[in-house]
């Protein structure tokens, strides 16, 4: 338990001070939490990059078989052990004495096989068919009102605690199991006959009476996920492919034009200055400074579609740019970060125009220009 403790005071630190945790802020301040809501339930972040948790826990003193049995690694098919959660918020599964068993990760993006959610899976401490997150801080509440208002996700949690519903709480499992049920009535005199739900729309629960049942696990790379009710799907989710096929569609007309429309504009713009059929220098001036306007605010534009586009897709700016003195600490290793997240979408179409423009130039000149050597 104490090496879950430590995992969780790592991820809590690097969510604040750590560049690459960017995303991580972003997107909780996006759901209008605020820093004491987020630091009073000890959320963290887990880094992009490999090994960073794992050298930090082992030059604690905690061997690698003690993190695979805590959930916080897994073994590999060749023997080596990775993380079980990167670069995702992390949020700690607490009993109601506030003790760490397991934690939640919510994903900064998503894919056919990057689970918007993954929790720690099952070992000795955590069992996900009786964890409920956010017990440890609504267990009063939920004593005293008999009560417990379950959310569909840990943000939705911290939102309401936020905006003064102490007793939400919620569950990462598609409904809610016999076992959690006892968890949230431990402290009711009466226990689960005097329990009250509060469900949302498209979750149930299991009668009362219902026997102990095993949890039910979906495996995938990332490890244990688990999928929300559809209706809980944020709507910036719902509209991501959208909002990608739009980015693309922009950064391909602008990687057009930056060859094609902007030097046609400049030289058109010319020689409406020049006036005359003579080339002047005001006219060849006035060529270059709008060539080098319009190419500096195609660039600008490119670039932040390209920052909208990692947004989207939750590829981080670390891709492009490091900190070689902080490679080693942080976990951001230059070549891990480029394996898994590559070239994206409208990088490669800029070097596309580049390469569709050089090669043009060259058939335009070696056989259509008639230029003398």
């Amino acid at each position: 338990m104490k090496l879950l403790a430590d995992a969780g005071e790592f991820f809590e630190e690097h969510l604040w001070e750590a560049d690459t945790a960017g995303p991580g802020r972003d997107a909780l301040a996006k759901r209008g939490l605020d820093g004491k809501t987020i630091r009073a339930f000890g959320v963290g972040y887990a880094p992009v990059g490999y090994g960073a948790l794992i050298d930090h826990l082992l030059e604690w003193g905690y061997s690698q078989e003690e993190l695979v049995a805590a959930g916080l690694a897994r073994t590999s098919a060749r023997g080596r052990i990775h993380e079980h959660f990167r670069s995702r918020v992390i949020f700690p599964i607490r009993d109601r004495e506030g003790r760490v068993h397991g934690f939640s990760g919510f994903a900064t993006h998503v894919g056919p096989s990057w689970p918007l959610w993954v929790t720690s899976p099952d070992t000795e401490l955590y069992r996900r068919s009786q964890a409920v997150f956010g017990i440890d801080r609504a267990a009063r509440e939920i004593s005293a009102s008999r009560t417990a208002s379950v959310r569909l996700n840990c943000l939705e949690v911290l939102r309401a605690h936020q905006d003064g519903e102490p007793n939400a709480v919620c569950v990462h499992t598609g409904e809610v199991t016999r076992g959690q049920l006892q968890t949230m009535a431990g402290g009711i005199p009466g226990g689960l006959d005097a329990l009250e739900l509060d469900l949302p729309a498209g979750m149930r629960a299991e009668p009362k009476d219902a026997p102990p049942r095993a949890p039910e696990v979906a495996a995938d790379r990332a490890g244990a996920a688990w999928r929300e009710p559809a209706v809980s799907q944020p709507a910036e989710v719902r509209h991501a492919p959208l909002k990608r096929i739009a980015i693309v569609a922009a950064t391909s007309f602008l990687a057009v034009n930056a060859w094609t429309g902007a030097p046609l504009l400049a030289v058109w713009i010319g020689s409406r200055v020049q006036g005359g059929r003579v080339l002047s220098i005001w006219g060849v001036l006035s060529v270059l400074v709008v060539f080098g306007i319009l190419v500096f605010l195609i660039a600008w534009a490119l670039t932040w579609l390209s920052a909208k586009h990692d947004e989207l897709t939750g590829r981080p700016r670390i891709a492009l740019e490091t900190s070689p003195w902080h490679r080693a600490k942080r976990g951001d290793r230059v070549q891990d970060i480029r394996s898994r997240f590559g070239i994206s979408v409208p990088e490669r179409i800029v070097a596309a125009s580049v390469f569709a423009a050089v090669l043009a130039l060259q058939v335009w000149f070696f056989f259509f220009a008639r230029a003398p050597f």
